[in-house]
């Protein structure tokens, strides 16, 4: 079988045409790929910038906690320190505004502690005995 000129050009119009369709195949396979793990990628790291924050913000929770403890815990000391020094004052002037001004800071200690004690029980919390 000959192939005239018409034919042969015909014949290799197609096959230029397939090997150039392969190609663009292949291309879209390989942009897919590529595709596909950049968004495996991102993926990954926004799991990876989500765990992180879960961390730094539990650390955060954590860190203010404590301070909060700490400051309801020196607050608490200081009324009951001021109830104390108001009721010694008191004792010694027995001074009517003396005596008023230590059942007021007495009055505002045990709020306090009371108030704590039901925090405490609301987040179950366990706290250093007040003595």
């Amino acid at each position: 079988m000959t192939l005239d000129a018409e034919h042969l050009a015909t014949l290799i119009t197609s096959i230029l045409t397939l090997v150039a369709g392969i190609m663009a195949f292949f291309k879209l396979q390989l942009g897919q790929a590529t595709a596909a793990a950049t968004a495996e990628t991102v993926k990954n790291e926004l799991v990876m910038t989500k765990e992180n924050l879960k961390l730094a913000t539990a650390a955060t929770e954590t860190k203010i906690e404590a301070i909060h403890i700490l400051v309801n815990d020196a607050h608490g000391a200081t009324l009951r320190l001021a109830a104390g020094l108001a009721k010694r004052i008191a004792m010694m002037t027995k001074d009517v505004g003396d005596i008023r001004m230590a059942e007021d800071a007495q009055r505002a200690a045990d709020t306090h502690d009371i108030q704590q004690r039901i925090v405490d029980r609301l987040i179950e919390r366990p706290r250093t005995p007040k003595p």
